[in-house]
């Protein structure tokens, strides 16, 4: 039984991914591979993800009034995130997402279609229908909802974590009333000014990073995340796998993480399996196409992680 409930707040789209060779510059013709096409979205990646540890989780935000829109809420149903709080814009289309895989690493363009028709009137209301818990919210989509989100959720005693991203769209207030981050490098150098390394330099310069907040969770792809909980400091590497596609691997890590925190988990085995969620999901094309089980990542953490410190 979950410990209270997950609220996630933040785009829900299509994702159609591409393998490109490099980078082009302007004018230029690349060729690819065209790997398939995906529900996405940094909301619906960390809905699915916490769905796979926890009950009572509830997605938050708005599809198209199209066939994709209607697809993304029955498989979304069948999967076990609770879509009642998902609204259809009348106005618009369901999200799109153009995503290009260049080595290790991808670039994306992303229309945000029916993504940007969230309004904070309407927002309030829907934190409103929110129990304890937490709430998850991203930026993918307008920023005035999601501080709309976060003041709502704040008002109800709802602890709110930011996922910063895209950075750009962050705003002071937003940094303020937020209890708690999960950010990735990039993320951590525009909106704190925090420049880090490795694990060890992370975890000292987190250690005495005064923020004020809760929790701050700073993911560092094949290293591994850092976890500042409270005054304590929390390490763990990377799950080692054969990276395939590492779009929506920091929403697992997301996803998982707030899943483990909803069933009691203590913090150092929660942020391990966070990094597990983020491995399998980028060992897969697509960004939700892993099928692991709570009990396939509990063995791995069994394996890898556990009695065997960061």
């Amino acid at each position: 039984m979950a410990l209270f409930e997950i609220g996630v707040f933040g785009s829900i789209a299509w994702d159609n991914i591409f393998q490109a060779s490099h980078v082009p510059v302007i004018g230029e013709r690349v060729f690819g591979n065209r790997l398939g096409k995906f529900i996405g979205g940094m909301a619906a990646n960390q809905a699915i993800e916490a769905a796979r540890y926890t009950e009572n989780v509830r997605l938050i935000g708005k599809v198209g009034d199209d066939e994709e829109g209607r697809t993304i809420i029955r498989d979304f149903n069948q999967r076990g995130v609770d879509t009642s709080l998902v609204q259809v814009g009348r106005d618009n289309f369901t999200g799109q997402s153009f995503m290009y895989l260049v080595g290790e690493d991808y670039f994306s363009i992303v229309t945000q279609g029916a993504n940007l028709e969230n309004k904070p009137g309407e927002i309030r209301e829907t934190v409103n229908c929110m129990h304890t818990g937490i709430i998850l919210v991203s930026l993918e989509i307008n920023p005035d909802a999601a501080l709309q989100a976060i003041e709502s959720a704040k008002e109800k005693g709802i602890e709110t974590f930011l996922i910063p991203s895209p950075a750009e769209n962050c705003t002071p207030d937003m940094l303020a009333l937020a209890d708690a981050l999960i950010l990735n490098q990039r993320e951590a150098a525009i909106v704190l000014d925090l420049k880090v390394e490795n694990l060890a330099d992370a975890a000292v310069k987190l250690a005495s990073f005064n923020g004020k907040k809760n929790r701050i969770l700073l993911t560092m792809g094949s290293q591994g995340a850092v976890l500042l909980d409270g005054e304590d400091i929390f390490t763990a590497r990377a799950l080692k796998i054969d990276a395939v596609d590492p779009i929506g691997a920091g929403d697992a890590f997301t996803g998982a993480y707030a899943g483990c925190l909803a069933q009691g988990f203590p913090p150092q085995k929660a942020l391990s399996i966070g990094c597990i969620a983020g491995a399998l999901a980028a060992s897969k094309p697509g960004p939700q196409s892993s099928s692991h089980t709570l009990q396939d990542v509990l063995d791995l953490y069994n394996t890898h992680y556990k009695n065997k410190g960061a």
